[in-house]
C-alpha cells in the first residue's frame, strides 16, 4: 500500500517539475524578446549633451550651417528607424541666442530662408514639426514665436529636407530648436 502512494506521487512531482521548467522557458523567452525589441528601437537614436570639435562638425556638415561660437549648443538628437541610414529627424537645441536674424545670417549665410507667417498655409505644418519630436517641456512654441522654414541647396539642387529654426524668447534671449527631416534619395 505504501509503494502504491508513492507510485500515484511520482508523476505528479514530474509533471509539476516539468511546468515549472516550461514556465521559466517561457519567462526567459518574453525577457529576451522584450529585451530585442528595446535594443532595436534604439539602434536609430542618437543623443549628445557634450560637444567637441568633430561633433560641432558633423553638425555643420549634415544640418548645413554654420554654428555661431557665441552661442551655446545645449542638445542633439536623431531619431531614426533602423536601417533608414542617414534618413530620419535631426534636432538641435541652442541656447543664448541674441538676436534670430543675426543666428541666421550667420548660421545659414548660403541658404535661402524665410519666416513662417502666421497666416501662411505653411504655419500650421511648422509648428506641428517643430513641436513633433524632441519632447522637452520648453519646446512647447505657439503663434507669438519666431519660425523660419529654411530651403537648401546642394551642388545647385533642392535637398530633399525638411528645415524649421524655431526661436522661443528666455532670460538669456532665445532658446532655437534647429528641425531637420531629411527625407531620402
Amino acid at each position: 500500500m505504501v509503494n502504491e502512494i508513492s507510485e500515484q506521487q511520482s508523476p505528479k512531482k514530474k509533471s509539476s517539475k516539468i511546468i515549472r521548467v516550461l514556465m521559466i522557458f517561457a519567462v526567459l523567452f518574453f525577457a529576451l524578446m522584450i529585451y530585442g525589441a528595446y535594443g532595436f528601437s534604439q539602434l536609430g537614436r542618437t543623443e549628445w549633451k557634450d560637444f567637441d570639435a568633430q561633433r560641432v562638425a558633423y553638425l555643420e556638415e549634415h544640418f548645413k550651417m554654420d554654428i555661431p561660437d557665441e552661442d551655446t549648443l545645449e542638445m542633439f538628437k536623431r531619431i531614426s528607424a533602423p536601417g533608414d541610414g542617414e534618413n530620419g529627424w535631426y534636432l538641435l537645441w541652442l541656447e543664448g541666442v541674441s538676436a534670430p536674424e543675426d543666428f541666421m545670417e550667420k548660421a545659414y549665410a548660403d541658404a535661402g530662408y524665410r519666416i513662417v507667417e502666421s497666416d501662411d498655409a505653411d504655419y500650421a505644418n511648422a509648428l506641428e514639426m517643430v513641436q513633433y519630436k524632441g519632447g522637452r517641456s520648453k519646446d512647447k512654441f505657439d503663434e507669438n514665436d519666431l519660425i523660419y522654414k529654411i530651403e537648401i541647396t546642394d551642388e545647385g539642387k533642392p535637398r530633399k529636407s525638411e528645415h524649421y529654426v524655431a526661436f522661443k524668447e528666455s532670460r538669456s534671449g532665445y532658446d532655437v530648436k534647429v528641425t531637420m527631416i531629411l527625407l531620402g534619395d
